[in-house]
């Protein structure tokens, strides 16, 4: 069994897609839902419910978010879309070409960020505001 299903019972299986090569299940109970990270890339994907009343924020919260690894990283705009294709993308982007090589979308906001919370569904839905 893997941990997300340990830790989020009452999430289904059927609705968990394929994870990119390299991502380990991080998932933690206390967690807004199930989320996979990947240590070469400094990467974490949140997938939370298919179904949004189930997601922490059901109006207008996305299913999927790409983000930094670390939640300290408050300058990179978090990807958020109910499209795993685009997730993919991304991820795609981010595989290392060089040891000097930065995903492109990781680019510094214009704007700092402003308030203190790095959650995965706060940053989201601040961000798609």
């Amino acid at each position: 069994m893997t941990k997300y299903l340990t830790e989020f019972s009452d999430f289904p299986a059927a609705d968990m897609p394929a994870m990119p090569q390299g991502f380990e299940d991080s998932s933690w109970h206390n967690d807004s839902c199930p989320n996979f990270t990947s240590a070469e890339l400094g990467l974490r994907i949140w997938i939370d419910y298919f179904d949004p009343a189930k997601r922490e924020i059901s109006a207008g919260g996305s299913r999927f978010t790409l983000e930094p690894a670390d939640n300290l990283d408050d300058i990179t705009d978090p990807i958020c879309t109910d499209d795993w294709a685009v997730i993919l993308a991304a991820v795609k982007k981010s595989a290392p070409r060089s040891p000097l090589a930065s995903p492109s979308w990781r680019r510094p906001k214009a704007r700092p960020c402003i308030g203190s919370s790095t959650t995965r569904s706060s940053r989201c839905w601040r961000s798609a505001a």
